[in-house]
């Protein structure tokens, strides 16, 4: 056999963990089968290229010869193909399950401007094998449905975290429940419930999330097939039903669950079909997407304020928890004492110690207000890539500077988690500037 770009890259994985079970972990392949093709590229090679020691494998004079030569052919093999894949490909065909929104396809779309982007929605149990063979250049997958990601002959795939759904139960919008957080074993009991039927993806899921609940878990009155024909019987026969947040419509209530499961949601793509940059782009404006959608669910949204931990790959897109104000630093000024002898004109210098302090205080708020604009102005230049000199007071965002929706919502999120507020989205109509965005943030701190 003739050594290829995928054997490189399982030599590249050993060297890294300094272990073959750990690679094997990494690669999503059976340990067994690993330490056969790497059998195999020795052979090839003429020697072994690691030996087995206490600390994991280590290097033979043969492979600290030929192990960086490698390494670096599957680093660059991989930015090869990854940037003849980015330049050669005209449409960026992205997969989603179950059901795609049309905001989500416009959001990754405003993030590629020169791409012509191509969403679907894609068979649960088809989504990983048409990533694998080209016929879409990535998806949005569960993790139950991810499988390994690496099979011996085939197109090896990456996968990276967008978020971890907690998985919750959707209640009629009047329910008695809904107005409770969170919902425990015995309210839960109470409620008549549809489930998933065995053979969706989900049904793993909700097992595991009913057996957390319950120790002998309730009948259903109905098998669902679907998030949105569960989310049919939730608002339509007032039942209860699973879902994470992306399953859930605008018909229904979330209420969360003590101690809920979470489900990840990954973004997988074949690893020599994207460029580093590209990817970037993706997966920002996917998580960016999602804040913006969890904000339509006010429930959700304030728990995952308040709950930043559970959502640590969206923390740029999350609020800051407001910080105490630090204690003023503006050392207070003396009053002169009159010569000994001379009557002290007490109103005088009442009057003259009052007008110290109002121009301290106009100074100190002049000087914030300035510190604060040129913060601003900071954030809206690294969102919107300019060079600081490029924006003006009044240069408008979108007609002057090409910004787009999830720039500004953005913007938006950066504001509220730098200055410890919440901006309401509606104000997005007036943040068109430098000034009008100052204004609103003003307004905000001051509600405080």
């Amino acid at each position: 056999m003739d050594v290829e770009l995928r054997h490189a890259r399982l030599v590249a994985a050993i060297a890294t963990a300094r272990s073959i079970s750990k690679a094997a972990a990494r690669l999503n392949l059976p340990q067994p089968g690993l330490s056969t093709q790497l059998r195999r590229i020795e052979k090839e090679l003429g020697g072994d290229i690691f030996v087995r020691s206490h600390l994991g494998v280590v290097p033979t004079p043969l492979g600290e010869r030929l192990i960086p030569m490698l390494v670096d052919l599957a680093q660059r093999g991989d930015a090869i193909l990854a940037e003849v894949a980015s330049q050669a490909t005209d449409t960026l065909r992205i997969g989603n399950v179950e059901w795609t929104t049309p905001a989500l396809r416009e959001a990754i779309a405003e993030s590629l401007p020169n791409t012509d982007v191509q969403t679907e929605t894609v068979d649960p149990a088809d989504a990983m094998d048409a990533v694998r063979e080209g016929r879409l250049a990535l998806a949005l997958v569960p993790n139950v449905l991810a499988g390994p990601v690496s099979e011996a002959g085939r197109g090896q795939l990456s996968t990276a975290v967008v978020v971890r759904e907690p998985v919750w139960i959707a209640l009629p919008k009047d329910h008695w429940l809904a107005g409770e957080e969170p919902v425990g074993s015995e309210q839960a009991r109470a409620l008549d419930w549809v489930r998933y039927a065995r053979g969706h993806w989900f049904h793993d899921t909700e097992e595991t999330a009913f057996a957390d609940l319950f120790d002998d878990p309730p009948a259903s009155v109905h098998l669902v097939r679907g998030h949105h024909e569960a989310m049919s019987w939730v608002r339509d026969a007032g039942m209860a039903a699973m879902t994470t947040p992306t399953g859930a419509t605008e018909h229904v209530r979330l209420v969360p669950v003590a101690d809920a499961r979470t489900c990840e949601l990954l973004l997988v793509w074949r690893s020599e079909a994207i460029s580093p940059k590209v990817l970037r782009k993706l997966l920002d404006s996917v998580r960016r997407y999602y804040c913006v959608y969890a904000r339509t669910i006010p429930r959700y949204w304030s728990w995952m304020v308040d709950h930043p931990e559970q959502f640590r790959e969206l923390g740029q897109f999350l609020p800051r928890a407001p910080q105490p104000s630090p204690p003023p630093t503006t050392a207070p000024q003396s009053v002169p004492t009159p010569p000994e002898g001379t009557p002290a004109p007490r109103q005088l210098a009442v009057s003259q110690l009052s007008g110290r302090c109002l121009s301290i205080v106009r100074m100190t708020t002049a000087a914030t207000s300035a510190e604060r604009r040129a913060q601003i102005k900071d954030i809206i230049c690294d969102i919107l890539e300019i060079e600081p000199a490029e924006m003006t007071d009044t240069s408008r965002f979108k007609e002057d500077h090409e910004a787009d929706s999830m720039g500004a919502i953005e913007i938006l999120s950066t504001l509220e988690r730098t200055f410890g507020v919440d901006i309401d989205q509606s104000e997005l109509a007036r943040m068109v500037n430098l000034d009008a965005v100052l204004a609103v943030v003003n307004e905000a701190v001051a509600a405080k």
